[in-house]
This record gives C-alpha cells, sequence and structure tokens, in this order.
C-alpha cells in the first residue's frame, strides 16, 4: 500500500491580494499624513508609547515563505506616524491586527462591512494592548471620514463625525498621501 502526501498550499487569489495590499499602502501612508495635518489625531498619538509599532496584516503573515499583504506605522517624536512598510523587520508590533483571510480583509476594505461589525464575526484578531487598540481604532476612524465621501464613510465607521475645514484637510492629505510628504 502506499501513502500519497499532498502538500497543503493557500489558493492563490491575485487580484484580492493586489487590492489589500494597495489600500493596506494607502492607510499606511494616510495615517501618517493625517498625524501631521490634524491636531485632534496627534492628540490621540500622544496617548500611545513611545515607538509604538502598530500594524495591520493578512493570514499567514509572519509565516516562513508567505507573502501576505500588511501594513506598520510606528510613533515618532511630535507625536505623529511615520510609514514603515510592509514588514517591521525583527521587533514584534505593540498591536497587530491580523485578518483572518483574504476574503476577511476584502470585506473591510471594500466597505462591505463595517470595521467593528468584522470585529463581531471574528473576521479578525487584535493582538496587543487594549488601550492601543482603542486609541488606534480612534485614529483609523478619524482618518477614513477624512479620506472617503461621507456615504462610503458611513458604512465604514461606527459613528460619523463632522469635521471642520473637512474638504482643506482632504486634499492635503491626499496630495500628502500619495506625494509621501
Amino acid at each position: 500500500m502506499t501513502v500519497i502526501k499532498k502538500e497543503i498550499t493557500p489558493g492563490k487569489k491575485p487580484f484580492k491580494s493586489l487590492y489589500v495590499s494597495v489600500m493596506l499602502w494607502f492607510v499606511g501612508r494616510a495615517l501618517a499624513a493625517v498625524s501631521k495635518i490634524d491636531k485632534e489625531v496627534r492628540d490621540e498619538i500622544a496617548a500611545l508609547p513611545e515607538g509604538c509599532l502598530i500594524g495591520m496584516a493578512v493570514f499567514p503573515f509572519g509565516y516562513p515563505g508567505f507573502k501576505a499583504p500588511a501594513m506598520f506605522v510606528q510613533k515618532t517624536d511630535g507625536n505623529r506616524f511615520r510609514y514603515i512598510g510592509t514588514r517591521a523587520g525583527s521587533r514584534k508590533p505593540d498591536f497587530l491586527i491580523t485578518f483572518k483571510s483574504i476574503e476577511a480583509a476584502m470585506l473591510v476594505f471594500t466597505f462591505r462591512e463595517k470595521t467593528v461589525e468584522a470585529q463581531a464575526y471574528a473576521r479578525f484578531t487584535a493582538d496587543g494592548s487594549l488601550a492601543v487598540a482603542c486609541t488606534f481604532v480612534r485614529i483609523l476612524n478619524k482618518t477614513e471620514i477624512l479620506l472617503l465621501p461621507k456615504i462610503i464613510a458611513g458604512r465604514a465607521v461606527r459613528r460619523y463625525d463632522r469635521q471642520e475645514r473637512k474638504h482643506r484637510k482632504r486634499i492635503c492629505l491626499y496630495a500628502r498621501t500619495l506625494a509621501g510628504i
């Protein structure tokens, strides 16, 4: 009797993986940009520990041989975020959101499901301090409100807050995000 061993590998979903990678890249750069133009975000970042590293990734991130989409930002002097990129190096993030699959990440990044709903349906795990998690979610919500039109942002965040000078901030945010300033 012969035993046939079949290696189990994850399915390839190049479009979904590319889309989520681009969205994570954009969100990471937008977090860095919004920390430069919005005082409320800088006040929120001030509550984080110095050098705090925060990331978002899709499972199986961190396993050898897999290149899953990811994004990392780090708190710097002046209460700002700096976009690190797709890898954190050897350092373990202080807070990491890991989507359980590329489909779960697609639901959130195509704005078909609010982040709160995704968390309720256990589509991602959060590893790290609860205080850092709450602060990061508030910063992420503020960033999404500034980035997205109201009809889409209303689907992405739990509560849509009106912003002062939103159009001016939005133009500045897009310019800084795309130019990397």
